[in-house]
């Protein structure tokens, strides 16, 4: 007879509107990343200096390891403890098929045009995808690796306790600062990736395993505190007042994004608009650059020129394009497993939200 489940196994059966806010925060900073542009030669092509460049650097330290974070969350929510070869066949499904389906499209559009789309691309084709992971389809890759490394550790109860869990959290963090800078350039399959985010995804699993929620206040708010005082060292860093510590392999990057993941998560803060974002966040990390994109050329060839005017328009294109193709994607089973990476079952007329990929 099993044991009747715990508490926290009954919060993780139900939504919970905070992580849906957390992951629409996430997709509103990726999605207005890629509408500015990670430069002044792409997106809206917007110079270094002004507010928009300010605020796309000063939030490079939450995106990713937001969205790292989060999915080492929901994974401790169902852990891997067995059945790794069914648990990984469906995380190829799941990352793989829209990687190599999304990523292929968005490479032959950029082929087909050109220089409208501010970087234009001469990869030789075998080199796609594995070799060279396409734009942000990197980040699939590098959680493909990481789920499969964690479904070995909870395979053999590896990190059950919180003296276990805070050894691999620490070699991680350490493998990240000390390997980083020598695979910086390694694209090979997001080896770069990976090494980047494997402490924000451990910090996940474990921060949902051991219930940081649950944690003293005293030690919340200390850990709220601390994150505001790094984000002002950060902010002096940007703006370019002291050295930069935003490195993404530095021992204090890695700090100050893993603790304002835990502070933000301490908040419980819940917003329905983000919570109803959250709910396509697959969706939208898969095709939001389609829409921004998409409607920044459109638009601009029509005579829009104005940036801001453009941003608008780019993100509520880059967030409603997915939203609508995944309610499409309810209605074809074909198109729910290339384009969501979803099973084959289910009925046709009802997709359940593509939510997160762990």
């Amino acid at each position: 007879m099993s044991a009747a489940p715990t508490a926290l196994q009954q919060r993780a059966r139900t939504k919970d509107l905070t992580i849906e806010t957390a992951r629409g925060l996430a997709c509103i900073l990726l999605v207005f990343y890629h509408t500015v542009g990670a430069d002044k030669t792409l997106g809206l092509t917007v110079d270094d200096g002004s507010v928009l460049r300010w605020v796309t650097d000063s939030m490079v330290f939450l995106r990713m390891p937001l969205f790292t974070f989060l999915s080492g969350f929901v994974y401790a929510m169902r852990p891997a403890y067995s059945g790794w070869g069914g648990f990984m066949r469906k995380k190829l499904r799941r990352l793989m098929v829209p990687m190599f389906v999304l990523g292929t499209l968005y490479m032959l559009v950029k082929v087909v045009l050109g220089d409208a789309v501010n970087n234009s691309y001469e990869l030789p084709l075998w080199q796609w995808h594995i070799v060279v992971p396409i734009e942000h389809f990197w980040f699939l890759e590098a959680l493909l690796v990481l789920f499969a490394m964690i479904a070995v550790i909870d395979r053999f109860r590896l990190a059950e306790t919180r003296r276990s869990a805070s050894a691999w959290l620490v070699a991680a963090v350490a493998f990240s600062v000390v390997v980083g800078p020598f695979v910086e350039n390694v694209k090979f399959f997001s080896t770069m990736g990976t090494v980047y985010l494997l402490p924000f995804f451990f910090l996940g699993v474990f921060a949902r395993r051991f219930d940081w929620r649950g944690s003293p206040a005293a030690v919340q708010i200390s850990t709220g505190v601390v994150a505001v005082a790094l984000i002002g060292v950060s902010q002096l860093g940007v703006v370019g007042v002291i050295p930069d510590i935003q490195t993404r392999y530095s021992l204090s990057a890695i700090l100050l994004s893993g603790i304002a993941c835990l502070a933000l998560l301490s908040t419980r803060w819940s917003w329905r608009p983000l919570a109803f974002i959250g709910k396509y966040s697959y969706a939208i990390f898969l095709m939001h650059v389609f829409g921004s994109a998409g409607s920044r050329i459109l638009f601009a060839r029509i005579g829009v020129e104005n940036t801001y005017v453009l941003l608008v328009i780019g993100m509520a294109a880059a967030l409603g394009l997915p939203m609508i193709v995944q309610w499409l994607c309810g209605y074809s089973r074909v198109l729910r497993l290339l384009v969501l990476g979803q099973s084959w079952g289910g009925p046709k007329k009802r997709l359940r939200s593509a939510g997160h990929p762990a």
